[in-house]
C-alpha cells in the first residue's frame, strides 16, 4: 500500500457538473428565470428558487450522484487528514449557490474556497477550458498552512493530491493526478414554474414565455398549452445504479493507508 504521512494533507478536487451531480440544467434554467423576472420586479419582496425543493431533486430524485455522501463520510473515517474541495468549470455565483445547496441536502461540509471557472485556464490553442493543480496551489497551501503547519517554499507541491473529473481537463504534466470517472447524466425534469404563484405567472406569461421558448405568445391560455405540453414531452433518465463512488471508496481503502 501508499503510505501517507499523517502530518501532509490528502487532496481531493471534485469536479461538480456530471461528477457530482447530475444534469443540472432544468435547475439551473428555473435559477436563471427568476434572477430575470426579477428584474420586472418592482417589489422589495423578491422572487426566490425554493431550497427545499431543489434539495428534494438532489436527494430524493438522484440528481446527486448515488453514495457521495457515503464516500465523504468513509473518506473522511479512514483518512483523518483528508481534504475535500470542489474544482468547477462553473460560474462563481452558480458554484457557490448550488454546493451550499448539495451540502444542505445531504449534511456534508466540503472546504471553502470552492474553485470555479475563475481558477482555469483557457487554452490557446482550443480554447478549452482547462484545470490546473499547479495554478490553485498557492491558495490551497494558504487555506491548508496552519492547520498541517506547512513550511513556506517558493513553489510548494503537495505529495498528495487528485481531481476527480468526468473530462480530461488537466494538461499532460498533470494527467496522473486525474481520476477519470464516466458522465453522470441523470436528469430531473421539474416544472419550471413551481416556485411562482398561479396569478403571477398569469400577469408576466409573455416575458415567462419568451424566456423559456424565445416565443411570443397572445394569451396566457395558449402559453400554458404550449408550455404543459412541451414540459409533458420532456424525459427524464431512469433513476441509475450507478456505483461510481463506491467504487472510488474501495478503491482508495485498498491503495493508500495514513502512517
Amino acid at each position: 500500500m501508499i503510505q501517507i504521512d499523517k502530518n501532509e494533507p490528502f487532496i481531493i478536487l471534485l469536479d461538480l457538473d456530471q461528477t457530482i451531480q447530475g444534469n443540472i440544467y432544468p435547475q439551473l434554467q428555473e435559477y436563471n428565470l427568476i434572477q430575470y423576472l426579477n428584474t420586472y420586479n418592482e417589489s422589495s419582496h423578491k422572487l426566490v428558487q425554493s431550497k427545499k425543493l431543489l434539495m428534494n431533486d438532489f436527494k430524493e430524485e438522484k440528481l446527486l450522484r448515488p453514495h457521495f455522501k457515503r464516500f465523504i463520510e468513509k473518506m473522511r473515517k479512514r483518512f483523518a487528514n483528508v481534504e475535500f474541495f470542489v474544482y468547477t468549470a462553473s460560474e462563481t455565483y452558480w458554484a457557490n449557490y448550488i454546493v451550499k445547496i448539495i451540502e444542505n441536502a445531504i449534511d456534508v461540509k466540503i472546504n471553502k474556497k470552492i474553485f470555479t471557472r475563475d481558477d482555469c485556464i483557457i487554452d490557446n490553442t482550443s480554447g478549452k477550458i482547462m484545470k490546473s493543480i499547479n495554478h490553485i496551489t498557492p491558495e490551497l497551501f494558504t487555506i491548508l498552512k496552519n492547520k498541517y503547519k506547512l513550511k513556506k517554499m517558493v513553489d510548494y507541491t503537495f505529495k498528495n493530491i487528485f481531481l476527480i473529473d468526468n473530462n480530461y481537463v488537466l494538461y499532460k504534466n498533470e494527467s496522473h493526478m486525474l481520476i477519470k470517472c464516466q458522465d453522470y447524466n441523470h436528469t430531473v425534469v421539474i416544472d419550471q414554474l413551481r416556485n411562482l404563484k398561479r396569478e403571477y405567472t398569469d400577469i408576466y406569461y409573455e416575458i415567462i414565455g419568451k424566456f423559456l421558448f424565445n416565443t411570443n405568445f397572445s394569451s396566457a391560455i395558449n402559453f400554458y398549452a404550449f408550455y404543459y405540453n412541451s414540459l409533458k414531452i420532456q424525459k427524464g433518465s431512469p433513476k441509475t445504479l450507478d456505483r461510481f463512488w463506491k467504487t472510488q471508496l474501495r478503491k482508495f481503502k485498498r491503495t493508500y493507508e495514513i502512517v
